[in-house]
């Protein structure tokens, strides 16, 4: 698809289209295989004749990839397909003849055997079929490389005069000069009557 739309903006097009195509697919595969059928029910398996057919012609019409040449990894199919088929053996074995038989065990030890040399054969080939920093989630490798003290994210920062403290200083000067002029006037009503009480709290 990225090779076929360099632009950014057809290319997003193209995927739009081909999401439609796929959700128009899937909504009228039940229909037109209940509608085959009708008339005979070996039809639905000739249905990909004719899109199989008309996918090369389509592809005429595309760009060529570039071609980068590297050597078959021959030991990551391999090793994928038995472990598949040997899980999926001792699966099926086991529900019907119990998982502690001969035969399940073995598929079991297979199936292990495999999927080890896989991950192994995919860790230290130099042409993997699944290179393995694919799976590895990038945000536990940002994590794991945040040095300590760090917060996990960057503050947002405040907007001048909502809820910061720029205005906290005017806030405490405004509070201050009331206070004092309370306070003055208490005193000037203590020197015109040394005798009056001092006005109550409200």
């Amino acid at each position: 698809m990225r090779e076929t739309f360099p632009d950014p903006a057809r290319r997003a097009k193209a995927i739009a289209l081909w999401g439609v195509g796929g959700s128009a697919g899937s909504a009228a595969g039940p229909v037109a295989s209940g509608l085959l059928t009708m008339a005979d029910w070996r039809l639905i398996f000739f249905v990909n004749l004719p899109v199989g057919a008309a996918a090369p012609l389509l592809l005429r019409r595309a760009d060529r990839s570039p071609v980068r040449p590297a050597p078959f990894d021959w030991t990551g199919p391999i090793t994928a397909v038995v472990a598949m088929a040997a899980l999926t053996f001792a699966a099926i074995a086991g529900g019907a003849d119990g998982f502690m038989t001969t035969p399940v065990l073995a598929a079991l030890a297979a199936t292990t055997v495999a999927a080890s040399v896989f991950v192994i054969a995919q860790a230290r080939g130099r042409h993997p079929m699944t290179p393995l920093p694919l799976l590895r989630s990038h945000h536990r490798d940002g994590a794991r490389r945040r040095p300590p003290g760090q917060p996990l994210r960057r503050p947002h920062p405040r907007r001048p005069g909502a809820g910061s403290d720029r205005r906290r200083p005017a806030r405490d000067d405004r509070r201050a000069g009331h206070g004092l002029r309370v306070a003055a006037g208490r005193a000037d009503g203590c020197r015109s009557d040394p005798g009056a009480p001092w006005p109550s709290r409200r």
